[in-house]
């Protein structure tokens, strides 16, 4: 598999080989995945058509160009127009609080307003749902709701071997 730079869209997930293998081996068996920060990894779903093994990929963005730009690359793939959906968030308020009724099994948080979705995150959040922090290395704070129960570099990953995922769960 081949893995995804920051500046270009390319259809493949922006993190490490171990990370996104963690991440796919929950989402494929979940119901709901909802995703804070499209790109790479939703083109990468679309089309593999990976989506076939978690029937529903909900894609939030904040930034309006790699939105479009996401979308159309989605929209040449006739088959996958509904699947993943991509929303455009334009304020953290939209983008914590997306329009969504169902719980989702997995989360997947990144880009920014990191710390808005993880505060509110557990309102989305199956009773067994996990999410995953991407770019962990980075500051950021865990709400009452949730509690850490892993975080780890992929030393694998050649063009950020420090950058770590964070695999955070509700807190009982």
């Amino acid at each position: 598999m081949e893995w995804s730079t920051p500046d270009a869209l390319q259809p493949t997930p922006h993190c490490g080989p171990k990370h996104w293998e963690h991440i796919w081996d929950y989402a494929k068996r979940a119901n709901l995945v909802l995703e804070f920060g499209s790109g790479g990894s939703t083109w990468w779903v679309a089309t593999r058509h990976a989506w076939r093994r978690c029937p529903r990929w909900i894609a939030i963005e904040h930034n309006y160009e790699w939105y479009k730009e996401v979308w159309v690359a989605l929209e040449r793939e006739a088959d996958v127009l509904q699947v993943p959906r991509v929303l455009f968030a334009s304020s953290v308020d939209k983008y914590a609080y997306p329009p969504v009724t169902d719980k989702a099994d997995v989360v997947i948080v990144d880009g920014k307003w990191r710390d808005a979705v993880l505060a509110g995150i557990h309102e989305y959040l199956t009773d067994d749902g996990v999410v995953f922090l991407h770019d962990a290395h980075r500051r950021y704070n865990v709400p009452p709701t949730l509690r850490v129960e892993e975080q780890y570099a992929d030393e694998t990953w050649e063009q950020n071997p420090r950058c770590e995922l964070a695999v955070l769960v509700r807190n009982r």
